[in-house]
């Protein structure tokens, strides 16, 4: 009897598990974009995954979004125009001939 009620536990267990999955995976899907996320964001600055990471690491990569906890990470367009103006202005502060 008690082993019956442990599975029966364990069952419920995982259910509620996969209702929580299902769940999140449907909220992502109506989740509208907002943003770019880090591999689109990466291809379009023609940087690899690794610099970008670098950049994070530094403080110096764009600010990033994650609507939803555990779900994708995104790149407003906002944060976007705002990290290439900061790396302008670093840019010409290194290099005062531009």
């Amino acid at each position: 009897m008690a082993q019956h009620k442990i599975i029966e536990a364990e069952r419920e267990r995982e259910r509620k598990r996969k209702t929580r999955e299902k769940a999140r995976k449907e909220a992502l899907a109506r989740e509208p974009r907002r943003g770019k996320s880090v591999a689109e964001f990466c291809a379009s600055w023609g940087v690899s995954r690794s610099t970008y990471e670098e950049w994070r690491r530094r403080g110096i990569g764009p600010t990033v979004i994650q609507p939803i906890p555990g779900g994708r990470v995104l790149i407003t367009s906002e944060a976007e125009v705002e990290w290439a103006s900061k790396r302008s202005a670093l840019a010409a502060v290194a290099d005062p001939a531009e």
